[in-house]
């Protein structure tokens, strides 16, 4: 199915659901849901209609519940019947068929009633719209009430969030889930099962939830005998808790497609293997066998006997197409059997369970691991041998039954099917038998397949602040998602906003300065200041009448609703049982009766948590924890709540409202003490006090879910409070708390469109700058020269309050850096195939369980284990002192191309160096006639002028992994040996060479002496190679480029192909539009210095410049960067940099060495440094500074350089 076809079914399936979705809105949230799929059951649906009402009305009196039919194009006689049906209770109904034959069958029906269900959020029961009060064993069933009990009670008595019904099916009914789906999913999901849910189960609202977080894959990857092998799934991997019902006799459903049932299950099931390996490789060998409500009923099940010659037809037909197939997947005994399988006669055709689950793992792993097979042509292939398994394992009991009927003929058919049973359970025990050769094949062909490098990206939207994840994901449609692609996407978007912003609302010319920029942001948010405390929030606050006039003028102005709060009557009886001591002092209360004479019980029980110890919070945690339920919480008025900071001195910072403060619905604020506030006090108390407001609502909504959840209510209560801090950026916290940002500013935007539409003269200029302050929030921008200038008005005022100087520090830059990580995340999981929705559902499911602080990226993006293995050692340093510049050689450049010389009558550039007896080899990349990249060599006494070069090239390429050039040459001595890495390009891929020569060959230039060592990744793009001199407690350190960051690798011994092992992200690109802001790579070999290993190395901004900057690591561990400059030391200045007509690539400085000035093992303060550099990649020039220049005092004094 094209994305073409998925986005007409999409919109055809929204047109279905525009009108039953506004049916559950106006009905509001519900408990309960009843679900009937419909085809054209008019003549059984009214009674059916009649006896879910009788039996919600009965067991669920108190409880709402709506009924939902879902039904085909075909079913409107069935749809009018259910519509017209006026049953004993009135009970809400939504009844609709899809609108288009294209939506026919379970799966759009299934997701119609569970969309509806969840806009209502309420439990779900699904039932088979044939379903009828029916006799069985001289006795009257009523089904229907029966089945809506065994399916609801479980989940509205015991917690449960799946019911899956198991029947007396009988043992050949359902081949597909008893060969297939039962036995992996004991050995792959530790889960023992005896049926799927498909006619009939029930849902929590919350698995409701998690099944509607991905739309796409009901239409596009389930179909209608898969989805309950994905219902199963989904509910185990999201910790779902799970039971089977008993109810009694099945009615058998034959399916006229039998190779559909077999193609959607086989489909379905693999490539939820494939997607949650992460998950099941990490769970042990412990089968869980699921808890059952209600005991067995011993209905006798109708007889099934499918056509066992038809079936053996289709396994030969099958075979004989397929076989060269089946050699290439399975072992040579595998494909030996089913050779002689297709010989066989009928009655003797035998498929027995151990050579059957050999085969189901070795197609599993060829699906989701061997790429080199069509996956149509497998499935195709596999069904052939369900044919056979299925034909196999009747005609094993049909001999059995023979044998049976003629001993023992009364007792036969039960005989019979006790066997049956017992031969499926060993076929599931033959598949866990076999498990750890299935997973030690996974793993030898993962192994084989994955990358030499990991493809790991890192990028930053604020200074300091990275955000690491895969290279590259997969959509569901198999579409490769590029995630640099996503973060260039978002970052040019907000730089456009920005320079949009700068220039139409401030005002400034495109040649503002950074220093324009801030002082135009600074007198906006002091214009908004002073509007807010004359016109908005006017008011003293410095005194206690004063704060609580700007508090009521704050929640009279700024848009706000209820929040499900403790009652309080409840908050009255915690206090009761923790009478809080400080309190009493500060008010001078005898008692507590005292205290609530002046404070409500709620107001006081959000004192507490800022005048008591932290062991008072703890004990009202643990009662809640263990206590409240959702009866002790109920909607209330958010309310303000002002006191004397002198009291309460923890309010003096105004930072986030108290934990308990949340649970009372109280904002608590205190006045502002003498010489504090910064210079937006107003702004800072006004937004600070919105945000509050808006976080209240937002977690008494999720405490609502929670309640509606009925599961260890107070416990996930108290979760959702502790904890709540997150580091990483893509924690669950921050993500978060961007959420309630976002509402705040479109709050902000409401409230100021009404004070626009009001038309007061007076509030002109306030409707305009707070129009500005909504706009810009979100916004920050990087420059160039390293200054990062953020908008948020958060930002200005709590860093003006917390007593912040001049402009606000990456460091305080929360809003900017959750709101830039949040849209990263969603855009990621959108591509992905999921929703916005899908990752609030996990906040609020991680919150629950006390984990907010977790990063999401672990939890929602794939690939995490491997990111993990390379996240840098340590983080950017901020605010790093600047770098000195580099000073360039007066009579650059001092190599250009030689036109009578074809091998380098174009271009010369990117020189690699070394110093060898006083004299600096300098070996150059030379491009000439043929476009194909040599290397060339010169020879310097003093470094700035050539005393020879040399008329051939001393290396070119030979591989046909190098055949258009040796390019970017970096040089290091070890020992007697010289090493040169370089790029070999084939025309193709970039790739790290090694090579190596003996220094005495070198110096007698036999260049015949040169050793390949080969490829160090072979067929891994990566370039800008350098090694280091010197051991490393005894291993090889190597720096090198997989874009866009440098990474370092170490090795035990230097020989290609370098191990898979021991690779990590050093450093990446600084952010947004900085000069080093798009990819780094490394530049120079290092060079010791008595501070650490010194390297130069480069950096590409947004309009690809490539410039230079310097980088410090310690001298015992390459691993551990000292200091890396903010600034660019060397920029495309000179002409022959920024490109003279007929140039290679213009706006270019690139170097790959440096030596020092004096032939010294290790450098001092005024020791010279001599960087060699192409030019516009053209020329080669030269530029010096001395180390004290590069390394700034700062660090040279502060810092631990390591020793050697």
């Amino acid at each position: 199915m094209t994305s073409k076809d998925i986005a007409e079914l999409e919109a055809l399936y929204a047109e279905s659901l525009g009108k039953p979705l506004k049916e559950a809105k106006k009905i509001g949230d519900a408990d309960i849901v009843v679900g009937i799929t419909l085809q054209n059951e008019a003549g059984t649906v009214t009674n059916m209609c009649r006896q879910i009402a009788k039996a919600a009305s009965k067991l669920f009196p108190d409880r709402k519940s709506v009924l939902v039919c879902a039904g085909d194009p075909d079913s409107k006689q069935a749809i009018k019947a259910v519509q017209e049906t006026r049953p004993e209770r009135d009970m809400k109904r939504i009844a609709f068929s899809m609108k288009d034959k294209r939506l026919s069958g379970k799966a759009w029906r299934l997701r119609a009633m569970m969309e509806i269900a969840n806009s209502l959020k309420a439990d779900l029961v699904v039932l088979d719209a044939n379903l009828e009060s029916r006799k069985s064993r001289n006795e009257t069933e009523d089904t229907a009430l029966e089945w809506f009990k065994h399916l609801l009670t479980p989940i509205e008595k015991e917690g449960i969030d799946l019911v899956i019904p198991r029947s007396n099916g009988h043992h050949l009914d359902v081949p597909d889930f008893t060969h297939l789906v039962r036995p992996l999913l004991a050995s792959i999901f530790n889960l023992k099962i005896g049926s799927l849910p498909n006619q009939a189960f029930g849902v929590s609202s919350k698995l409701v939830g998690i099944y509607m977080a991905d739309p796409d894959v009901w239409s596009a990857r389930i179909g209608d005998h898969g989805i309950g092998t994905w219902l199963v799934i989904t509910a185990v991997t999201s910790n779902a808790q799970i039971c089977e019902t008993s109810l009694g006799w099945k009615s058998y459903q034959a399916y006229p497609d039998k190779e559909l049932v077999w193609r959607q299950q086989t489909e379905v099931l693999f490539e939820q293997i494939a997607a949650w390996k992460e998950w099941w490789r990490q769970r042990g060998d412990l089968i869980h066998p699921l808890a059952i409500f209600q005991d067995s009923r011993n209905h006798w099940p109708e007889v099934v006997m499918p056509d066992t010659n038809t079936l053996i037809e289709r396994y030969k037909q099958g075979y004989n197409e397929f076989q060269g197939l089946y050699a290439e997947v399975l072992s040579r005994d595998a494909s030996r059997e089913l050779r002689k399988l297709s010989g066989s006669e009928p009655e003797k055709f035998m498929f027995p369970s151990h050579l059957w689950v050999e085969i189901v793992y070795d197609f599993l792993v060829a699906y989701c691991l061997e790429q080199e097979f069509n996956k149509t042509n497998l499935l195709n292939s596999f069904i052939t041998l369900c044919y056979g398994r299925e034909a196999g394992f009747i005609q094993e009991l049909k001999t059995l039954e023979e044998r049976l009927a003629a001993a023992i003929p009364d007792k036969a058919d039960h005989l019979t099917a006790l066997m049956a049973e017992w031969e499926i359970e060993r076929q599931s025990q033959e598949s866990i038998k076999q498990k750890p050769g299935f997973l030690a094949r996974w793993r030898e062909i993962e192994t084989e397949r994955k990358p030499l490098l990991p493809k790991v990206t890192y990028r930053e939207f604020i200074p300091g602040v990275p955000l690491i994840v895969l290279k590259e994901l997969v959509s569901p449609s198999g579409d490769i998602i590029r995630t640099d692609d996503i973060y260039r996407n978002i970052l040019q978007r907000y730089h456009k906003e920005f320079e949009k912003f700068i220039h139409e609302r401030l005002n400034l010319r495109s040649t503002a300065t950074p220093e324009d920029i801030v002082k135009s942001i600074t007198d906006l948010m002091l214009q908004v200041e002073d509007d807010l405390d004359k016109l908005l929030i006017p008011g003293d606050l410095s005194s206690i009448d004063g704060t609580q006039a700007v508090a009521q003028a704050i929640f009279r102005h700024f848009p706000h609703s209820e929040t499900f709060a403790l009652k309080p009557e409840v908050a009255s009886w915690i206090l009761r049982r923790n009478p809080p001591s400080n309190l009493f002092i500060r008010f001078s209360a005898a008692n507590l009766a005292e205290l609530e004479k002046k404070f409500g019980p709620n107001d006081l029980l959000a004192l507490s948590s800022v005048s008591e110890e932290t062991a008072y919070t703890s004990g009202v945690w643990e009662w809640i924890a263990g206590n409240a339920r959702s009866e002790h919480f109920a909607p209330l008025n958010l309310e303000p709540l002002a006191v004397n900071s002198e009291d309460f001195r923890m309010l003096t910072i105004l930072k986030e409202t108290s934990t308990l403060s949340k649970l009372t619905g109280r904002v608590i604020i205190g006045n502002l003490l003498k010489g504090t506030g910064g210079k937006f006090p107003k702004l800072r108390y006004f937004i600070t006090m919105a945000k509050n407001i808006v976080e209240a609502e937002s977690l008494g909504k999720i405490w609502e879910q929670f309640a509606r959840e009925r599961k260890e209510f107070g416990t996930r209560v108290v979760n959702s409070l502790r904890g709540h801090w997150g580091k990483e950026p893509l924690s669950a916290h921050n993500i978060f708390e961007n959420k309630i940002q976002r509402i705040l500013i479109e709050r902000l935007r409401g409230m100021n469109k009404d004070w626009h539409e009001r038309g007061e003269p007076t509030m002109s200029r306030l409707v305009s700058n707070i129009n500005n302050v909504v706009d810009c929030y979100h916004l920050a921008s990087s420059f160039p020269d390293g200054t990062f200038i953020p908008c948020s008005a958060w930002t200005w005022a709590s860093y003006s309050f917390k007593g912040g100087k001049g402009m606000p520090t990456p460091l305080s830059l929360h809003v900017e850096r959750d709101w830039a990580s949040r849209e990263f995340l969603v855009e990621l999981v959108k591509a992905l195939g999921g929703s916005e929705e899908h990752i609030d559902r996990k906040i609020t499911e991680l919150m629950g369980e006390g984990r907010e602080s977790e990063n999401l990226a672990t939890v929602i993006l794939p690939g995490w284990d491997t990111v993990q293995e390379v996240i840098p050692e340590q983080l950017p340093l901020p605010a790093e002192p600047e770098a000195g510049k580099l000073s360039r050689f007066p009579d650059n450049p001092i190599l250009r191309a030689i036109e009578d010389h074809p091998w380098e009558s174009k271009y010369v550039f990117n020189p690699g160096v070394i110093r060898l007896d006083s004299k600096i080899y300098i070996f150059y990349r030379a491009f000439g006639d043929d476009q194909i990249s040599r290397i060339g060599l010169a020879i310097s006494s003093d470094g700035f002028h050539i005393d020879e070069r040399l008329e051939s090239p001393i290396y070119e390429p030979k591989e046909k992994w190098e055949k258009k050039g040796c390019e970017d040459p970096r040089l290091v001595l070890i020992g007697e040996r010289i090493y040169m890495t370089y790029t070999a390009y084939d025309g193709v891929v970039a790739q790290i060479a090694l090579a190596s020569i003996e220094l005495a060959d070198f110096l007698a230039r036999r260049w015949d002496k040169w050793e390949r060592c080969g490829l160090a990744f072979p067929g891994f793009e990566d370039k800008d190679a350098t090694l280091f001199p010197q051991l490393f407690n005894g291993r090889y350190m190597l720096y090198h480029r997989i874009e866009p960051s440098i990474w370092i690798s170490s090795f035990e011994r230097i020989e290609c192909p370098w191990p898979r092992e021991e690779h990590r992200i050093l450093i990446g690109p600084g952010a947004g539009m900085v000069w080093d802001g798009l990819k780094i790579g490394g530049g120079s070999q290092p060079i010791k210095t008595k501070y650490g290993w010194l390297l130069i190395y480069h950096g590409v901004d947004n309009s690809w410049v490539y410039r230079l900057g310097v980088l410090l690591v310690a001298l015992d561990n390459p691993g551990r960067v000292i200091y890396r400059s903010p600034n660019h030391v060397l920029e495309p200045e000179a002409s022959c940099e920024l490109g003279e007509e007929g140039c290679f690539v213009p706006h270019v400085v690139f170097t790959c060495g440096a030596v020092s000035g004096v032939d010294k093992a290790m450098l001092d303060d005024d020791d010279e440094v001599i960087i060699y550099y192409g030019a516009a990649d053209t020329a080669i020039c030269v530029a010096t500074a001395k180390v004290s220049e590069l390394i700034p005092e700062e660090i040279r004094l502060s810092r631990n350089h390591g020793f050697y």
